[in-house]
């Protein structure tokens, strides 16, 4: 048989025991930042609000079954989503250019005088709401997220092949080069899995 891929997860027992759930048990369970599983139990009433005020999950199932499920979703639950990146466009930087923000620019975090990045979009667009990652000589010398793009004087939101903007990014960054290939990124955020 082929390996198993390791899990993302592994449970942690923090506590097991015999017997009905109970406060103490919903106190300890909050303490640690886990749940409760229950086979073959039932919680009081009290127990449940109890719970429901600590934030603490409770799951009770006389088959056994159920309750693995539900620790996979509890696992599952405490991942971060999955990221997947996928590239927008591609741009070649042309020159740079210092420029006087605006209010509206500095309230943005933009520096008094920031750097622009003037590029040319090769390939798909550049948009205004993407991360942004400047490569030279194929390496990675920077990435951010973009403060501020325009075309001529116009803020835009998108920016397509064939055409030329000019680039702010988040920080004020200032190590621009002619020649920079910059590359344009989306993150696709989806339900973690557990393998």
């Amino acid at each position: 048989y082929p390996p198993r891929p390791a899990p993302r997860a592994q449970p942690l027992v923090v506590l097991a025991a015999v017997g009905a759930l109970t406060e103490a048990d919903v106190e300890h369970a909050g303490t640690c930042g886990a749940a409760l599983i229950g086979y073959n139990v039932a919680a009081s009433a009290r127990v449940k609000a109890a719970a429901a005020a600590a934030g603490v999950r409770i799951s009770c199932s006389p088959i056994i079954y159920t309750l693995l499920d539900e620790a996979r979703e509890i696992l599952r639950a405490a991942l971060p989503p999955d990221r997947t990146e996928q590239r927008v466009g591609r741009a070649e930087l042309l020159d740079t250019f210092v420029i006087t923000a605006n209010a509206a620019l500095q309230g943005k975090g933009a520096p008094k005088r920031p750097v622009v990045g003037g590029m040319r979009v090769v390939e798909g667009s550049v948009k205004s709401s993407a991360l942004v990652r400047v490569l030279r000589a194929g390496e990675c010398v920077h990435e951010a997220e973009v403060l501020s793009l325009r075309h001529f004087k116009e803020d835009v939101s998108e920016v397509t092949k064939g055409s030329e903007c000019g680039v702010i990014l988040e920080g004020g960054w200032a190590g621009w080069q002619p020649g920079d290939e910059v590359l344009c990124l989306t993150y696709m955020e989806t339900e973690a899995s557990l393998e």
